[in-house]
């Protein structure tokens, strides 16, 4: 078995990608988002912002740490699915060399679209859900770029991609395939 590391845009399915292998597989969800978020909060002295913590290293140091002794304090054979938009591919080959390595991105829609999708899923679980569309918009633009600069460099490193603007349930099981493919069923 396999970890498995989920990257990309916001709001291309990650997440709910990383519940339904935890849900199928009985891994142990991380969320990377989530522990920014935390250091931000709790360590300010960190200085990690949100826009820079794709470049900081410290992020992935210290999710592969919890992953390592997570598994020496609980006596091993724990599988873990990661996931972030705060992942780059470098540092994804860098830190998680040995985990299944999944890109999510969007790259056929216009911002218009994008939005229209994201409001098409949102609950009121979701940070999109309290921002107006203008903000969202500009994500949105943000987002689509994102994907297209994973997409090259998912072909440049011989890493998964996989195209989410349409067809998003179809897609996840496309995924599913994938990752049964490559880490078995239990």
């Amino acid at each position: 078995m396999k970890n498995v590391l989920i990257i990309g845009a916001s709001r291309t399915g990650k997440t709910t990608l990383a519940t339904i292998i935890c849900q199928k597989y009985n891994y142990q969800y991380i969320s990377g988002d989530s522990i920014r978020n935390s250091l931000i909060k709790i360590f300010p002295e960190t200085n990690i912002t949100i826009k820079m913590a794709t470049k900081d290293k410290r992020l992935c140091e210290y999710i592969k740490h919890l992953t390592q002794e997570n598994n020496f304090h609980l006596k091993g054979n724990l599988n873990y699915v990661i996931d972030s938009t705060n992942i780059t591919i470098n540092n994804a080959l860098k830190y998680f060399n040995k985990y299944l390595i999944i890109v999510l991105g969007c790259t056929k829609l216009n911002k218009d679209e994008y939005l229209k999708n994201i409001r098409n899923n949102d609950t009121e679980k979701d940070w999109t859900f309290y921002h107006d569309d203008e903000y969202l918009l500009l994500e949105c633009e943000h987002s689509i770029e994102k994907s297209k600069k994973l997409k090259k460099e998912c072909i440049k490193k011989n890493i998964k991609y996989f195209e989410m603007s349409h067809n998003r349930e179809e897609k996840l099981y496309e995924i599913l395939n994938y990752i049964e493919e490559k880490i078995g069923d239990n």
